[in-house]
């Protein structure tokens, strides 16, 4: 009975084996796979002020309000200029004259027509004085406009005027929106929540302080956006902002802290980093209307204090080239003027001596007619590179006697305060000293700048040398002679000191390897946001 029990066991056995064999094996899953991302998320240092092409000021709003509006013309990767709402153009032998024939079809977001009489408005409000734009010095040259027909625009000048093609890159609004909506003169706060334009993205949404949504313009007359949404996220922080970017809670992040470039360029399965030259330069900017600062020996000493070489290694990890004008070395018009104030405490104290100062009982000098040698500087308080930058400038000129106080406050708070002074005519006292950034156009004009009715003159400069010498370039169309100009200038601000000129900025973004298309681009990355793609 034991010996057929055996055996039964040893059957099933080899039955369940052969059974098992002869079954068809369970198909391993199909991982589902990830889709493409199509919305790309930018970390931003701030958020927008303002939408309005003609009112805006600060960079945060220009990356926005550019990516929706357009211009008659634009540009592009190294500042090559290409047609934009205008297809071809042309001038009149004496430069009195300039006609632009515009693209037809184009539509604003709203569904409207773009034509000749957005155009002429939209340059009617700059000229507009009530409406207060601060580009208003740069288009007095207009007299009048025509428009002949709804894809004609005639420009009628005062006098040749060199720059004017440059000019045509302002943002054009609709004048059938903007006048519907009740927009106008001082009334235009209404539009930064509803900007409308003609370019490849338009605004979904703006949460302030929290995010704001472009969405793609399927009736983009250019190259329509693959991507469905671009989000801007402001995130004042740097180190936070970074943070952010690696967990992948955004996209693409500028201006990356010099310390962690390296890093994130080594891990190139996960980002893509983009390190390029900036038409920008970075200074201290004291109100030359302000008492202390009109001393020129003050601004000598001030700049003589300052170890632009261990700046620059110190706080920028080496990216970025010392200044002393305000034209970088990749600028078309660049003319290399040797440092005039170099590094050298030592003669930044006797330049204060020679000029008679004394110093004081708690250090700090005090002028020939009793001025002590002390002033407030504004640094965003956000702005970690900027912070790290007053504090090094405070300790050097407080080592030759010279007091600094810092007073950090929001952006925009500052932005408040120095258009007070700067369009309002508030007392200059208001404003002292700041320490920022400007970006400028591959055009030498910067009467915007530096002239003394310039509406982005952050150092209340006003020298008739100057005014002369930009205004001069702006009339003389030979490249050959127009150089001659801008030498001449930057010669001149480099002895003069209308700021204390510390850096050309050399930009650090990166993106996530989960999106492709964008290239390192002097002119900027941000404007060619439709090129960019998902990876495959």
């Amino acid at each position: 009975m034991k010996k057929r029990l055996s055996t039964l066991v040893v059957l099933l056995l080899v039955s369940a084996i052969l059974f098992g064999c002869n079954q068809t094996p369970t198909p391993t899953p199909t991982p589902t796979p990830v889709p493409a991302k199509t919305t790309l998320t930018i970390g931003s240092a701030y958020d927008i002020i303002n939408l309005v092409p003609f009112l805006s000021t600060d960079s945060p709003s220009g990356d926005v309000h550019s990516l929706i509006h357009e211009g008659l013309v634009g540009y592009e990767d190294n500042y090559v200029m290409v047609p934009k709402l205008a297809e071809t153009w042309e001038t009149s032998e004496d430069g009195l004259t300039w006609t632009f024939h515009l693209r037809e079809g184009v539509k604003f977001h709203d569904g409207s027509p773009f034509t000749s009489a957005d155009v002429k408005f939209t340059y009617e409000q700059i000229l507009n004085p009530d409406v207060k734009s601060n580009n208003y010095k740069n288009y007095v040259i207009i007299e009048s406009m025509d428009t002949p027909d709804a894809q004609t625009i005639i420009f009628h000048l005062a006098s040749p005027f060199a720059p004017f093609l440059d000019r045509m890159t302002m943002g054009i609004i609709s004048k059938t929106y903007v006048e519907a909506e009740g927009f106008s003169t001082n009334n235009y706060n209404g539009y930064n929540l509803a900007p409308v334009g003609t370019g490849p993205w338009q605004l979904t949404e703006w949460v302030p302080e929290t995010s704001l949504t472009l969405s793609a313009n399927a009736d983009y007359w250019g190259t329509v956006p693959t991507l469905e949404k671009v989000i801007f996220k402001p995130i004042p922080e740097a180190s936070v902002r970074l943070i952010a970017f690696e967990n992948g809670e955004v996209d693409y992040v500028s201006s990356v802290s010099p310390d962690d470039v390296e890093r994130l360029a080594a891990a190139s399965d996960k980002y893509t980093v983009f390190t390029f030259p900036q038409l920008r330069f970075a200074y201290l900017a004291w109100n030359n209307q302000y008492e202390v600062f009109q001393d020129k020996a003050l601004r000598q000493a001030l700049t003589y204090a300052t170890d632009k070489d261990t700046l620059i290694e110190s706080v920028l990890n080496g990216f970025g080239v010392q200044a002393n004008a305000t034209y970088a070395p990749n600028h078309g018009y660049y003319h290399e003027v040797e440092e005039v104030y170099p590094y050298d405490p030592a003669k930044a104290v006797k330049t204060l001596e020679d000029a008679g100062y004394v110093k004081g009982t708690d250090g700090i000098y005090v002028s020939p007619n009793g001025l002590k040698a002390s002033f407030e500087t504004m640094v965003n308080a956000s702005d970690e590179t900027f912070t790290q930058i007053a504090l090094l400038l405070q300790q050097w000129f407080k080592a030759i006697g010279v007091e600094m106080n810092i007073k950090t406050m929001e952006k925009s708070a500052m932005y408040d305060i120095m258009d007070k002074v700067i369009l309002d005519g508030a007392d200059n006292s208001t404003y002292q000293s700041m320490v920022g950034s400007m970006g400028v156009p591959s055009d030498p004009d910067q009467t915007r700048y530096l002239h003394s009715e310039g509406g982005l003159n952050d150092y209340r400069y006003m020298n008739d040398t100057v005014d002369a010498l930009l205004e001069a370039g702006q009339k003389e169309s030979d490249p050959v002679k127009r150089a001659e100009i801008y030498t001449e200038l930057q010669e001149y601000i480099a002895e003069d000191l209308p700021m204390l000129f510390l850096y050309f900025t050399v930009a650090n973004n990166a993106m996530s390897a989960q999106f492709t298309g964008m290239n390192a681009s002097p002119y900027g990355q941000l404007p060619a946001l439709n090129l960019v793609t998902p990876a495959k």
